[in-house]
C-alpha cells in the first residue's frame, strides 16, 4: 500500500525533534526498529490507529503527513495515495454509524484543535508549568496523571459543595 510521504515526514518530524527512533517508538507502543521500516518505506501499512498516534504526537494534521512533503514549503497539491484515501474511506464509515462529519473534517486538521483534545491540552499545560513536556510520558504513565488530576478535580469540586 503507497503511504505518499509518511515515512519522509516522520523522519523530518522525529530530527526536527531531536528524538531516536527507540524513544518514539516507546511512545507510539511500536518498536524502534518499526519507525526505522516506516522512514525507510519498508513497511508501508500502518495501523490507522498508529497514524493518528504519530500524528497526535507530533501535532500534525493526519493527512498532512500522508499528503504533504514537510521539508517542500511550496508544494502546491496534496498528493493522495493508498493510504490517504483508505482513511478518508474509514472516517466517512465512522460519520456515517455516528452521523456526524467531525471524523472526517480530523483529518486535515491538528490534533491540538480537535474538540475532544482540549483535556489534553490543559494537561500538557500543567506538565509543562511543572517542568515536564507531555511527550516524555507513555501512553500508561499519560492515563495514570489524567485519572489522578481528575480524581483530584473532583475532589475540590465536591469539598466546595
Amino acid at each position: 500500500m503507497n503511504n505518499g510521504y509518511l515515512g519522509k515526514n516522520l523522519k523530518k518530524l522525529r530530527k526536527d525533534n531531536k528524538i531516536s527512533q527507540s524513544k518514539l517508538g516507546d511512545m507510539l507502543g511500536v518498536s524502534g526498529a518499526y519507525i526505522q521500516q516506516l522512514e525507510k518505506e519498508v513497511k508501508t501499512n500502518p495501523s490507522i490507529d498508529l497514524i493518528y498516534k504519530i500524528s497526535n504526537y507530533f501535532d500534525v494534521a493526519p493527512m498532512k503527513l500522508l499528503e504533504w512533503d514537510l521539508s517542500e514549503p511550496y508544494q502546491d497539491y496534496a498528493e493522495m495515495n493508498e493510504l490517504s484515501n483508505y482513511l478518508r474511506d474509514q472516517a466517512r464509515k465512522k460519520d456515517d454509524n455516528y452521523n456526524t462529519d467531525k471524523y472526517f473534517k480530523q483529518l486535515f486538521v491538528k490534533p491540538s484543535e480537535w474538540e475532544e483534545n482540549n483535556r489534553q491540552k490543559a494537561i500538557a499545560i500543567l506538565l509543562k508549568e511543572s517542568g515536564s513536556d507531555i511527550k516524555d510520558f507513555t501512553e500508561d504513565e499519560y492515563a495514570r496523571i489524567e485519572k489522578s488530576l481528575i480524581e483530584y478535580l473532583s475532589t475540590i469540586a465536591y469539598m466546595k459543595k
